[in-house]
């Protein structure tokens, strides 16, 4: 910059004939014919081209932690959970960038290159805090995975403590403790192998510096007391309940003897009353259909009941042939009945349309119809004596 200034520095004027400007040179002219000038600028130039290289080389160095700021932490973070990693890979993620901010922080404060001093302070305080960054991005997305965990197993634990301080006032609530003790004991060979991730998360956490709730610390520290206290109930429970095992295996004999006396009459009615009365329209017959399907569910829910109190019990399961062989026809049934409905229906909305709606609907009805004949055609040999099944044949056909 100072040579290029002499381009408009020029000669004082020596007599009148050089007043004229473009009669004078100016002193760059001059400068650049001195050898010795000519010398020591190259000279400067030739430094400070070297010092830039070599300013240029220090700070290329520090392109080796561009990812910190280019990359997305939680994409990232994503991306690593998408391995399924264990805890031992995670704490090697983040012991990475424990590493990277001790080695920011062995970086000179100074760095001279000739003539320069570089202060890498702010540089190191950037660094540094995206780094510091990157953890808090892990840690932070780990302790919500392990809020997450934490809450699900001492949900688990109050919603058994709870269920465990059932009343024991009928035979089906016996049943029901018994199931709540056996899961208790079950998961009592589990619940270390449940806890031991959640408590080794939290582990990590509070090595790397990461900020949690004492509150929420004390649930980890402390959930062995919440499930002795779970232990605890069920023992009570079962106290309990071996001290009315008499008095409920009692009463469940009772009512199973009870109950088989209620299935025959069921079964008469069934077939004297039922869709399978022969003679009776089809219509009339999926009428009765539906109400003792509603009879049969009451029936086969107390009969499950009884066949697992029984087996709690240690008692013979008692047979129930007649509700067997009634299952068996009304599912048959179901679908003989279920098929008509659908086809008088079908049948109903047809009838309805007028010529002028029959052209943009026949594409769907001709489908309706197909569908109709594939599954009369598929109807077990015993179905096809039915007058349902013949009526519907017809009407499909």
């Amino acid at each position: 910059n100072i040579l290029r200034c002499s381009k408009s520095i020029f000669q004082w004027a020596k007599g009148n004939g050089m007043r004229d400007r473009s009669q004078r040179q100016a002193y760059h002219h001059l400068i650049g014919q001195d050898y010795q000038i000519v010398a020591v600028c190259l000279m400067l130039t030739g430094a400070v081209e070297g010092t830039k290289k070599q300013v240029h080389e220090y700070l290329q160095a520090f392109m080796q932690y561009d990812y910190l700021w280019k990359e997305n932490k939680q994409e990232a973070y994503d991306t690593l959970m998408k391995s399924n990693p264990d805890l031992d890979t995670i704490d090697m993620e983040l012991q990475k960038y424990s590493d990277i901010e001790a080695k920011i922080n062995n970086i000179p404060p100074v760095h001279n290159i000739g003539c320069l001093s570089l202060e890498t302070g702010p540089l190191k305080n950037s660094l540094r805090t995206e780094a510091t960054m990157w953890k808090v991005q892990y840690t932070s997305n780990m302790h919500k995975e392990a809020v997450r965990e934490l809450e699900e197993v001492l949900s688990y634990m109050k919603d058994l403590e709870d269920r465990l301080s059932l009343e024991l006032e009928e035979l089906d609530d016996a049943r029901k403790m018994m199931g709540l003790i056996r899961e208790v004991r079950d998961k009592e060979t589990e619940i270390d192998m449940v806890m031991s991730p959640i408590e080794q998360k939290y582990a990590l956490l509070l090595k790397y510096e990461a900020v949690i709730d004492v509150d929420e610390l004390a649930l980890v520290t402390n959930w062995h007391d919440s499930w002795r206290q779970v232990v605890r109930k069920a023992r009570e429970a079962n106290e309990d309940l071996n001290r009315r095992q008499e008095a409920f295996r009692s009463e469940l004999v009772r009512n199973v003897s009870s109950f088989i006396g209620d299935v025959k009459l069921f079964r008469k009615d069934f077939m004297l009353n039922g869709p399978v009365e022969k003679g009776i329209a089809p219509l009339e017959a999926a009428q009765r259909m539906t109400k003792f399907e509603a009879q049969f569910r009451e029936k086969e829910k107390k009969w499950h009941s009884y066949s697992e109190g029984e087996a709690l019990f240690g008692l013979p399961i008692t047979a129930f042939p007649e509700l067997e062989i009634t299952k068996r026809e009304l599912e048959l049934l179901g679908r003989l009945y279920s098929l008509y409905i659908n086809v008088l229906e079908s049948t109903k909305e047809y009838k309805a349309l007028t010529w002028a709606e029959t052209p943009q609907n026949i594409d769907r009805m001709l489908q309706t119809v197909n569908g109709y004949l594939s599954q009369c055609r598929k109807m077990p040999k015993q179905l096809r004596e039915w007058e349902a099944y013949t009526e519907l044949k017809k009407n499909v056909e």
